[in-house]
């Protein structure tokens, strides 16, 4: 008797672990090929995973072709001058020979790359073989290391005033008056009357305000970029 009922167990035991091993057969897919390669690729890792660390800038940083002389957004972002004003272009006008009124009246931070791309983009219609202090800055380029930096402007007048209050930084600061990327207009519906643009001239030892002069006068250039 004792014999049947532990055969009667053991039989219930191996029927109960059949139907439990064919359900979960059933549950489990196969993974398929493409599942299996992506497998032995390695495991997906996410973008924001592989991000670099966020650089912190300074005033004073020798840095991206230049110092840089103007920071926001916690130092992240900013604005770098040349060391030394335009080796090839020492004094220049502001125009190329054509007295008229581009539009070029951005005076933010930022601004002046619009405003020398608008300088630019006016000449070529013009004389463009003309020296202007725009055209210098947009063909300045200084190499550091195995990068070389090639997107430099003209400061508008705003970014102009902010190197002169951080000019201390510079290599080269003499006193002298740059031109700013900014023009002025006495007559917005004559663009024949466009014959200013802003200047700051760098003094030790005072502040200075902006001043209008002929776009035929010469200036120096000191090209800034952006980072």
């Amino acid at each position: 008797m004792k014999s049947k009922l532990t055969f009667i167990k053991c039989s219930v035991v191996l029927l109960c672990s059949f139907f439990v091993c064919h359900n979960l057969k059933a549950q489990i897919k196969p993974k398929t090929d493409a599942t299996n390669k992506l497998d032995k690729a390695g495991p997906i890792v996410k973008p924001n995973a592989m991000e670099q660390p966020v650089r912190i800038h300074y005033i004073g940083e020798k840095f991206g072709g230049g110092v840089v002389f103007y920071v926001y957004d916690n130092g992240k972002h900013g604005l770098i001058a040349t060391d030394v004003d335009v080796p090839k272009l020492p004094r220049g006008v502001w125009y190329n020979g054509v007295t008229k009124f581009i539009g070029a009246n951005g005076d933010t931070v930022g601004a002046g790359k619009k405003n020398t791309e608008l300088i630019i983009q006016a000449a070529i219609k013009d004389k463009y073989e003309e020296n202007f202090v725009a055209k210098g800055c947009a063909e300045y380029s200084v190499t550091i290391g195995s990068v070389t930096y090639r997107d430099w402007y003209l400061p508008s007048i705003y970014e102009l005033n902010l190197l002169y209050q951080h000019q201390e930084v510079l290599s080269d600061n003499r006193e002298t008056t740059y031109w700013s990327s900014t023009e002025e207009v006495e007559d917005k519906r004559d663009p024949a009357t466009g014959y200013h643009a802003w200047v700051l001239s760098f003094l030790h030892d005072r502040h200075q305000l902006p001043a209008k002069y002929n776009k035929g006068s010469e200036g120096y250039c000191r090209p800034i970029r952006s980072f």
